[in-house]
């Protein structure tokens, strides 16, 4: 089965009627073309190798929130994504979209984000704060299980 076919098969279940299915995949069949992954050069700088527009750039990094790698990261990543991305503006979008991608080593994201250790300059803006601030959760909110995918398109 191609990888295309397997995650068809998957969203499938993921939403809960067929208007949403038709919805997600008229506007982001490109995941499956990006395949939803980082890129890196040998220089191990991140690229995008197509185009995208805010709408796509936003539903895929909603995606890539979800499968970051550890457990820990995607929960913390898909419910921070569910509740700030659609209101980041272009440069935040990119900065989310470099942490996303760029670092390799999972828990030192985590223990970033997590405030164990120190974050490197590179990273250490207002978005990772805001993670800080999300993964401190001083409102007690109860994050067991990522939020369910029914992404909103935003062309703000």
């Amino acid at each position: 089965m191609s990888n295309f076919r397997f995650c068809a098969a998957l969203l499938r279940n993921t939403f809960a009627n067929t208007k949403q299915q038709k919805h997600y995949f008229q506007n982001y069949k490109f995941f499956y073309s990006v395949k939803c992954c980082r890129f890196g050069t040998s220089s191990g700088e991140y690229v995008i190798s197509t185009p995208e527009s805010l709408v796509q750039k936003r539903a895929r990094l909603l995606w890539q929130s979800r499968k970051r790698g550890i457990a820990e990261n995607c929960l913390i990543f898909s419910t921070f994504s569910a509740k700030h991305l659609n209101n980041f503006d272009e440069e935040q979008l990119e900065s989310y979209d470099k942490l996303l991608n760029q670092p390799s080593n999972e828990w030192d994201i985590y223990y970033w984000m997590v405030g164990t250790k120190p974050v490197p300059e590179t990273y250490d803006d207002d978005l990772m704060r805001m993670l800080q601030e999300h993964c401190r959760n001083e409102r007690k909110e109860e994050r067991f299980e990522q939020p369910p995918l029914n992404y909103e398109p935003v062309t703000k």
